[in-house]
């Protein structure tokens, strides 16, 4: 496991950015934004699908370059790769509309009852913020008001759906369209930094056409900080590595299509307490896109000798997880070792470190051990030990 160089100094932002793309990447996400006209630039698309192997390039990879492809008309591309590229492009549009009707029929499910919806993430990049370009799409997000949540969920949950697992902020409910399974994230909270106080969030939502019916989007500012939020935790334990390239390309979306207002994005990272995920993740946006302009620069209140503090600890922590990951020691699905007690430990601490400076709702990161229960779902520390005892009887129960 790498571990810090004190002696000289660590770069944190960096040593994120060094990790997060490759060169063919990084080359492609600057030419997708790049509407100016430059005499090498289909040598430049030619280096991206050289010995290019369709059958096991990464999917996202493979549908940025469609994009760009339509783009700049197919220019430079190789004639041989065009037919798969666009047929990529097809499947995507298709899948992502595949469970649309039953989707839209628990919307309306929802309305008709009075109760607001907003579309969130992939669904509401999709529908306003970078509208019809296919993505790659696991699931649906929306959201209701937290005080119709339990009333929401009541009306949800029908004969033609199944549920599927619950958090402090969403429950999860799976149905079926045309034969396929459709999962639909139903979230009460929108800022999981801000608990349940988010009411200005939805005060400043934006009504938005959608099929036959009208939904809520975030505003462009509260949209391009729930997106650096949410992804900078993604990227932090290298959750879904893959998709990386689609979490940096909605940023700048939003970013191309809305631009948002930089007085306002500053006074809602303080209010949300994103500061240091903002500059954050605002770093890693400008090494992925080079000294773009439209980037905005939002000046944050963070302390520099702190913010490089919590860079270390967010280091520590992601490397934890690779630790965890690779020697398979998550210590609720492998047997007990003290070792795989010790790393888990360590990786919910430097978890709890970077979160006191995430989260507004202090309350959760009072001190470690109500971290460490919290994160578990349960009160206190004897909870967790009676919730570990469980998992493990099932375990031996099932193996």
């Amino acid at each position: 496991m790498a571990r810090l160089n004190n002696k000289n100094g660590f770069d944190g932002e960096n040593a994120f950015s060094s990790r997060l793309l490759n060169d063919k990447e990084r080359v492609l996400m600057r030419l997708l934004f790049d509407r100016s006209e430059h005499p090498d630039k289909e040598k430049t698309i030619h280096d991206l699908t050289e010995n290019m192997d369709i059958d096991t390039e990464n999917m996202n990879y493979m549908l940025m370059l469609s994009i760009l492809g339509f783009q700049t008309n197919w220019q430079g591309f190789p004639a041989a790769a065009m037919p798969r590229l666009k047929g990529i492009h097809r499947y995507c549009q298709a899948h992502n509309v595949m469970g649309m009707p039953w989707l839209l029929a628990k919307i309306h499910t929802l309305q008709e009852a009075g109760i607001p919806v907003m579309l969130l993430k992939g669904l509401a990049m999709r529908c306003c913020y970078s509208r019809n370009i296919p993505r790659i799409m696991y699931d649906y997000d929306i959201a209701v008001p937290r005080g119709r949540f339990g009333e929401a969920m009541n009306l949800l949950r029908t004969d033609d759906t199944v549920y599927k697992n619950t958090t402090d902020w969403s429950d999860t409910i799976v149905g079926k369209c045309s034969g396929d399974n459709v999962e639909l994230d139903v979230h009460q909270w929108i800022f999981k930094e801000m608990s349940d106080q988010d009411d200005a969030v939805w005060k400043r939502a934006h009504a938005v056409p959608f099929y036959d019916t009208e939904v809520l989007v975030l505003s462009p500012e509260d949209m391009f900080l729930h997106q650096l939020a949410t992804h900078a935790r993604n990227i932090i334990i290298r959750e879904m590595a893959e998709n990386r390239m689609k979490w940096l390309f909605d940023c700048r979306s939003i970013i191309e299509n809305y631009p948002p207002d930089r007085q306002k994005l500053e006074s809602y990272t303080r209010e949300y307490g994103l500061d240091y995920v903002v500059r954050f993740m605002l770093s890693l946006l400008g090494n992925c896109f080079g000294d773009d302009p439209a980037i905005p620069v939002i000046r944050t209140q963070t302390q520099d000798r702190e913010y490089e503090a919590w860079l270390k600890d967010l280091w520590r922590w992601s490397m934890e997880m690779e630790y965890l990951t690779e020697n398979k020691t998550d210590w609720m699905r492998y047997p007990f070792r003290p070792r795989n007690l010790f790393h888990y430990f360590r990786r919910t601490y430097y978890e709890y470190r970077t979160e006191k400076h995430w989260h507004a709702d202090k309350a959760r990161t009072k001190n470690y051990p109500v971290y460490l229960a919290r994160s578990h779902g349960v009160k206190d520390l004897r909870s967790l030990r009676e919730y570990y005892n469980s998992r493990m009887a099932m375990r031996e129960k099932y193996r």
